[in-house]
């Protein structure tokens, strides 16, 4: 396979026809901390395409997986503090939803590190993580009640590997990064019990909207669920909805628990949980919202008055960038309070990180990782920031 395929030219929830939304040329790649900017580092062109019929965007091409999620890509769960602040929060949704209840068997899929896993074992009495970053190292990894799996989940026997089917199954921060997602739902309700529980979290289409979070549009998320579009799937695979939450605050997610239906019947998720569907002209209006932001944004930084840093060493820096069409040159540095990020810099991006020590009485500080902008903003005041710039209107 090339490094570039075209994902699908068909809605891959409804099997609809999709859409034109937006085109992004060059598009660069998030997730790549190092200690040298490569130049000529790879941009690939993208698009996000639209399903009319059931609100779901996807992206027109998939990158090859060893440029998405090399070995230094960044993202590790118990590493991120905003990671892992998520992970306890998903743990104690799940403990909202079954207070005190043990699970048996438990199965995570796309487990990361097996942060969350960690989090659950009070919750559990068997547990397994998988994901493809174990492969060939499954024999590091030592507990007695947690087991990982370094491929892919449709692989795994259950009742080989656990001794039988799981009766949860969660995911948190994966399902938008699979190609086939309906594929995969598919398989798992054949491989598991009628009582098996499926947890889910992802990035929820409705909350970008709302929240005009465009820049959350990159190579790595191939999907972009509305709620109208995820129970149009569950609809199509014969899945019950139990219940639905938000975590607005992280990536704007949609927590969605559910089953396979019960005995021969159908159930219309739409009916129980009505959603409104997600139109490409709203869209379309939204995201010229967006762009006249970041062009306001990118003007006043141009008019900045030196010196001008940016707060935050977010992994998507580099698609801030390309939408504010810097490449943060001319900024001093990333400030960023993690002692690990200390002089590190970006592969694609010439700009450092560093500490925020010493005295920024006199300077501009742009709030450069949009999604801790609450919490960055009153460290920038702290500082003593002359002035401070939010390229977007929400927090």
């Amino acid at each position: 396979m090339g490094i570039v395929r075209q994902l699908s030219n068909r809605c891959l929830v409804c099997d609809g026809s999709l859409t034109s939304a937006l085109t992004l040329p060059s598009l660069p790649l998030t997730g790549i901390f190092s200690r040298s900017q490569e130049p000529g580092f790879p941009a690939f062109d993208q698009e996000l395409l639209f399903c009319e019929a059931c609100g779901h965007g996807q992206l027109r091409n998939l990158i090859a997986g060893h440029y998405l999620y090399g070995d230094d890509y960044g993202f590790r769960t118990s590493g991120s503090a905003t990671a892992s602040k998520e992970g306890r929060f998903f743990a104690q949704h799940l403990e909202r939803l079954f207070p005190g209840h043990t699970f048996a068997r438990v199965v995570e899929f796309g487990c990361n590190d097996c942060y969350l896993l960690e989090l659950l074992k009070s919750k559990a009495e068997k547990l397994l993580g998988v994901d493809p970053i174990w492969d060939g190292k499954v024999g590091t990894y030592h507990d007695e009640q947690i087991m990982v799996h370094g491929g892919r989940i449709e692989e795994v026997d259950f009742t080989d590997t656990l001794g039988g089917p799981p009766d949860l199954v969660i995911s948190q921060h994966t399902l938008e990064h699979i190609a086939d997602p309906a594929g995969l739902i598919e398989k798992l309700f054949a491989a598991t019990a009628a009582s098996t529980l499926f947890l889910f979290e992802f990035p929820c289409l409705d909350i970008l909207l709302q929240r005009f979070r465009f820049d959350q549009v990159f190579h790595q998320h191939l999907h972009y669920f509305s709620v109208h579009s995820f129970l149009s799937l569950l609809d199509r695979l014969g899945g019950e909805v139990v219940d639905i939450s938000f975590n607005p605050t992280h990536w704007g997610a949609m927590l969605i628990a559910f089953r396979k239906v019960q005995g021969s019947g159908k159930v219309k998720n739409h009916l129980a949980h009505p959603a409104a569907k997600i139109h490409l002209a709203d869209l379309m209006e939204r995201y010229g919202i967006f762009a006249r932001q970041m062009a306001a944004a990118a003007a006043v930084l141009g008019k900045a008055t030196a010196p001008l840093y940016g707060y935050g060493a977010a992994l998507m820096l580099p698609v801030l960038g390309y939408h504010l069409q810097t490449d943060f040159s001319e900024f001093q540095a990333i400030l960023d309070d993690d002692p690990g990020k200390n002089g590190v810099g970006y592969v694609n991006l010439p700009v450092t990180i560093r500490l925020p020590e010493g005295d920024f009485s006199e300077a501009t500080i742009c709030l450069t990782s949009l999604c801790n902008r609450r919490p960055i903003l009153q460290r920038a005041i702290q500082l003593g920031a002359k002035y401070i710039v939010d390229p977007l209107n929400i927090l």
